[in-house]
C-alpha cells in the first residue's frame, strides 16, 4: 500500500503536474487506484455524477432477504 501511495504520488507529480486527473482512464491508471476509488473522487473532487459501489455488492445484490415482502 505504501509503495503504492508513493508510486502514485509521482505519478501524480509527473504526468498530471501534481494535480488530480478528472477521467477514469488517469484515475485508474494510478498505482491502488481501482473503479471505486476513481469514482469517489470523480463524485467528490469533480461533482460528477459516478456510482461509486463496492466490490462485493455484484455478489450480494442478488441474495433475497429475510425481510423482504414480495
Amino acid at each position: 500500500m505504501a509503495r503504492a501511495n508513493g508510486a502514485g504520488a509521482q505519478m501524480l507529480l509527473e504526468a498530471h503536474g501534481g494535480g488530480v486527473p478528472a477521467s477514469f482512464a488517469a484515475l485508474e491508471a494510478l498505482p491502488g487506484v481501482g473503479h471505486k476509488t476513481a469514482s469517489v473522487v470523480l463524485a467528490v473532487a469533480f461533482r460528477l455524477a459516478t456510482f461509486p459501489v463496492d466490490t462485493h455488492i455484484h455478489r450480494r445484490a442478488p441474495r433475497p432477504y429475510p425481510d423482504a415482502t414480495p
